[in-house]
């Protein structure tokens, strides 16, 4: 058994991710319910599992390289249509590992001025480790999915099928993590800083950025890494390459 996932009990990571997966219900009931997605219509609100999903799972975000806030995850189609690729507050894109589960989350969070918060969009769905097409080749792990799934419609309670295809890649990073107060001030990345340090998704846990496309812990792992055995964030970065390998190959 994977050692992180014995330790995703913990209670400081299991409240914290149940708290805010909760914050979704209220953006769900702010949404307009004016069809579906399938129809062309409203918002993309799909899940293979019951909504909210609450279970503790090592989520791991694939990422671009230096990632801000404009463009932050790496890329995906659903209905072949590019997702956005920005970051919000509330926003996940992120495979849940935990022993045999594998998931995609990818959800986002849009407010305008006077409004409450709603949902963008929400999509959750199961796949099995024989769906996925997962290569390894010169210290890059690529992890790739083409498929149809069938799920519920979370607002509209219809049952709709979509098709979904990603393609993401894990450089293995150990030489790519660089502190992120050079490359805010370094001429080489142009000053592409981070999403900067008061938002929630980086908060005080990041004080470094990578130089390539990653997975990256999502900030509620980090804020409980010791709990989950690591003595650092940096460290729990660093053990994204070994966490993938040991669920996906």
């Amino acid at each position: 058994m994977c050692d992180t996932c014995t330790k995703l009990t913990s209670p400081s990571y299991s409240s914290a991710l149940s708290k805010y997966m909760l914050e979704d219900v209220q953006r769900l009931m702010n949404t307009e319910n004016g069809g579906t997605a399938q129809e062309g219509i409203g918002p993309l609100l799909f899940s293979q599992a019951d909504f909210p999903f609450i279970e503790p799972l090592i989520y791991l975000e694939p990422r671009v390289a230096l990632p801000k806030p404009t463009r932050y995850y790496q890329g995906m189609r659903v209905d072949s249509r590019e997702m956005r690729l920005d970051w919000s507050a509330g926003s996940m894109r992120a495979l849940g590992l935990k022993n045999s589960t594998i998931v995609l989350l990818c959800k986002a969070a849009c407010k305008k001025a006077g409004e409450p918060e709603k949902l963008d969009h929400y999509m959750l769905i199961k796949i099995g480790k024989g769906e996925l097409k997962v290569s390894e080749a010169n210290s890059v792990l690529t992890v790739s999915f083409k498929g149809h799934v069938d799920g519920m419609d979370i607002k509209g309670r219809k049952i709709e099928g979509h098709d979904v295809e990603f393609s993401f890649q894990h450089h293995n990073n150990d030489n790519a993590i660089v502190p992120a107060q050079a490359v805010s001030a370094s001429a080489i990345y142009g000053g592409r800083g981070r999403v900067s340090g008061s938002t929630q998704v980086l908060s005080r846990f990041e004080n470094y950025s990578i130089t390539v496309s990653h997975f990256a812990p999502h900030p509620l792992l980090l804020q409980s890494c010791k709990e989950l055995g690591f003595g650092s964030p940096i460290e729990m970065q660093k053990s994204v390459y070994g966490i993938l390998k040991w669920h996906l190959l």
